[in-house]
């Protein structure tokens, strides 16, 4: 995931933090998940999560990509 399109390049340290966010994001879930018994559907709440958030991952790909060609 370096490029959102052949043209349009993202920023490493936007890669960098896309990642860490999500992986913290899907992690504190799992540790969540697992400290309340495991008593609800894991994976409704993270499909839950998905339709939340639908399209914040696009968008902030188009705000590296815009902060990428401001500075050349």
């Amino acid at each position: 995931m370096n490029t959102v399109n052949a043209n349009q390049p993202l920023l490493p340290e936007d890669k960098a933090l896309l990642i860490r966010f999500y992986k913290c994001l899907f992690t504190g879930t799992f540790v969540d998940w697992l400290n309340d018994g495991m008593r609800y559907d894991l994976s409704r709440y993270i499909a839950r999560i998905g339709t939340l958030f639908h399209g914040a991952t696009e968008q902030a790909y188009q705000i590296s990509i815009q902060s990428a060609s401001e500075q050349n």
